[in-house]
């Protein structure tokens, strides 16, 4: 789950105006990971990865364009280190314009580099 306060440019047809819209957005998504030569997901694992996110638009700004958009992946990646991952795969997003009547469906490559740091305290041996 994610909630997100967003401030976006206002904007006719064509060009950026002055003036921003105030918003929330919320998110849902669902997700497997599965490694493919290990037995968990660990430092040198090749691992599969399914996703679907799902976004939602609230609050008094919106009036046409609740649903937000839709974004499916599907990739490969691999557990670099524990806390290094790479992972590419192929997204396709549905994002609703804001008239509220046109859909734009796009597909994309992805490629993701995350490193998550551990700021633990180690313990002394």
């Amino acid at each position: 789950y994610r909630l997100e306060q967003r401030f976006t440019r206002n904007s006719n047809q064509m060009e950026v105006v002055p003036g921003y819209n105030f918003n929330f957005r919320a998110a849902y998504q669902l997700g497997f990971v599965v490694p493919v030569n290990r037995k968990r997901v660990e430092a040198k694992t090749l691992i599969a990865q399914v996703s679907n996110e799902f976004f939602l638009n609230f609050g008094g700004d919106i009036v046409y364009n609740v649903f937000d958009q839709n974004r499916v992946f599907t990739g490969l990646g691999y557990q670099i280190t524990s806390g290094l991952l790479v992972m590419g795969g192929y997204q396709h997003v549905w994002q609703q314009r804001p008239d509220g009547f046109t859909i734009n469906s796009v597909d994309c490559y992805r490629l993701n580099v995350v490193h998550n740091i551990d700021y633990r305290k180690k313990e002394k041996k």
